[in-house]
């Protein structure tokens, strides 16, 4: 859920900057890279030596779990800009 929440925060920080285009200095290029950079750490799952390893629920459908945990950020995140917007 960690991943959901960075991600969201992404992506809400991304469509802040919009207007400033894609490249440095007012660009959104460095959010973009956290964003998917996050999103690649929860599809990947736990590590061999990660707490959540432990938890068979979690080791079992780590694929699923990590892109429904993105898909909520993204989810959530939309929900954030058409309500606060």
């Amino acid at each position: 859920m960690a991943a959901a929440a960075i991600v969201g925060t992404m992506v809400n920080a991304m469509a802040v900057k919009w207007s400033g285009g894609f490249f440095a200095p007012r660009g959104v290029e460095y959010e973009l890279l956290m964003a998917v950079a996050v999103a690649a750490v929860a599809i990947a799952g736990p590590g061999r030596f990660a707490v959540d390893r432990f938890v068979p629920v979690l080791r079992d459908h780590r694929v699923r779990h990590g892109v429904g945990a993105v898909a909520f950020g993204v989810v959530i995140a939309a929900l954030t800009l058409v309500l606060f917007r």
